[in-house]
């Protein structure tokens, strides 16, 4: 790789036209300086002084800078440049000294697109004769045997091999470099010559890299799912398949280039989606397993989003979700069905199967029955509103059911901050949304206003006072805000009203007259 701080002219301090002897005093002060160990300065020294090992530090410098520009641009690299400055610093030189620059700045610093793209375009401006010129052109003012034509070639070779491999590390050292390198070839950008040649070699390193990490992801996954066919509730295998499947989603991404063949990985990626789908399926079959299901077919979709869906089968789970509604509030019920409600929403087809193949008319007094009850009602009541929004509109009506018919609002408001925190925009409606976030205000407002009364009815003023003092400060509807403001006015007026004896005083000045009475009689007698 290229590092212009590690070549021996850097190392050493001394220029491509300086003499041998002046090489070897260099070696000695660098030693006696203890800039270098004597290894390294040595190393330097007898790469420099043998002609054919030189052309490497030849071909890997700021070939055709003059000295005080060298050291300017060296001085810029000791403190690492943004990328801004480093784009400037390319356009300031041209030729493979432009090249070798860019390559160290991948190198040493995570690069953007921008720069990866001119240092792929550098390629062009590498012109093996002008290298020649220049490297001969040098050794004859230093009094060095000339190199030859082979010898450079093949030195050339090995510069573009350096290169490549900076620019493949520079990607490999991001977080998601497949995805980069898909950013890579967007827009239309087609390099053209040496350019395009060198950027074939650069899929070709990094397709040979990442495809080692595919065979490795896909081993996991298989194994993942070995030990949830053993024992489905095996959780901890259950996240590794979806960290398994974020990671393919990171790896796989198909590179928009000529010469990429992605057959290898679509086929791969076909047996996996397969092999998962069906682990999906025997999940959803399972009793209590039908959220790992439905995680997974969540993880799958993302992984794979030009592959089918997969189609859960939802009969049994029907009953389970008909039981958590009629028995509120069990745990975790909320989510789960904001879970199956967005199921639902991607892949309808799912649920006209179930429906078809399970007894659900509005005649069946099993809970799934039930369920289904209310979906019909949800979606005659939503008569006109467009398709997209029927079961976000029964997920509602499902929740105010719970508030008003059973009483559990806690419940109703965790099933709607469910769906919420759950669903994508674009899955919900703007408008739907905005309907669901009033339900959770009014129903917030509902059970903290009974709260208040109770308060009231009590005679707390002081605790109630505090209490729509702290309702006040979140913010409320013009409505809410209203109704507040008046129970605080209600509030401050029973405090500033004059308040009678207690009847605990009272009573006891009672008894005091009594005791007192029964002494002054018994006293007189």
């Amino acid at each position: 790789m290229i590092n212009l701080f590690k070549n021996p002219f850097a190392l050493l301090n001394v220029t491509v036209q300086d003499a041998p002897e002046t090489i070897r005093e260099a070696a000695a002060r660098a030693v006696a300086e203890e800039r270098l160990s004597k290894e390294e300065a040595e190393g330097a020294a007898t790469m420099l002084l043998d002609p054919a090992a030189r052309v490497e530090a030849e071909v890997s410098w700021l070939l055709g800078r003059s000295v005080p520009r060298v050291r300017k641009i060296l001085d810029a690299l000791s403190d690492p440049p943004e990328e801004h400055a480093r784009m400037a610093l390319l356009e300031s030189i041209d030729g493979v000294a432009r090249s070798n620059l860019a390559a160290h700045l991948c190198s040493v610093e995570r690069a953007g697109v921008p720069f990866v793209r001119t240092m792929v375009e550098c390629q062009n401006e590498i012109d093996p004769q002008a290298v020649f010129w220049l490297v001969n052109g040098n050794r004859e003012v230093a009094g060095v045997p000339p190199a030859d034509e082979s010898t450079l070639w093949s030195a050339l070779e090995n510069l573009q091999a350096q290169h490549c491999a900076a620019v493949c590390e520079s990607i490999a050292n991001r977080e998601e470099h497949r995805k980069f390198m898909v950013r890579l070839f967007a827009d239309g950008w087609n390099p053209e010559g040496p350019a395009y040649t060198f950027l074939e070699r650069v899929v070709a390193a990094y397709d040979a890299w990442y495809d080692a990490h595919l065979a490795a992801i896909e081993k996991r996954l298989a194994g993942h799912i070995t030990k949830i066919m053993e024992d489905s509730a095996n959780t901890k295998a259950t996240e590794g398949i979806k960290e398994c499947l974020a990671l393919w989603d990171e790896y796989s991404a198909p590179l928009q280039h000529p010469t990429v063949n992605d057959e290898a990985v679509m086929k791969r990626a076909e047996s996996i989606h397969g092999h998962v789908s069906g682990l999906c399926g025997f999940l959803a079959r399972e009793r209590w397993r039908y959220r790992a299901a439905l995680q997974i077919s969540e993880s799958l979709r993302y992984a794979f989003p030009d592959l089918p869906p997969v189609q859960l089968p939802l009969p049994e789970q029907l009953d389970a979700l008909g039981t958590m509604l009629s028995q509120p509030p069990a745990t975790g019920a909320p989510q789960e069905l904001a879970q199956v409600m967005m199921h639902l929403q991607r892949h309808p087809k799912a649920l006209a199967e179930s429906l078809a193949a399970g007894d659900f008319s509005r005649g069946n007094t099993r809970p799934a029955g039930k369920l289904y009850g209310a979906f019909t009602d949800a979606m005659a009541s939503a008569h006109g509103t467009p398709a997209g929004e029927g079961i976000w509109i029964m997920l509602r009506c499902q929740a105010l059911d719970l508030a008003t018919r059973h009483g559990q609002t806690a419940g109703a408001v965790g099933l709607l901050e469910g769906l919420l925190a759950q669903a994508d925009d674009h899955l919900m409606p703007s408008e739907v949304r905005r309907m669901l976030e009033a339900d959770v205000t009014r129903l917030e407002h509902g059970r903290n206003l009974r709260r208040l009364n109770s308060l009231i009815a009590k005679k707390k003023y002081r605790a109630a006072e505090k209490l729509v003092e702290a309702l006040l400060l979140n913010p409320t509807d013009e409505a809410i805000h209203d109704d507040l403001v008046a129970h605080r006015v209600t509030i401050q007026e029973a405090l500033e009203k004059p308040q009678g004896l207690p009847w605990r005083w009272l009573l006891a000045g009672l008894g005091i007259l009594v005791v007192a009475l029964i002494l002054v009689l018994t006293f007189f007698r």
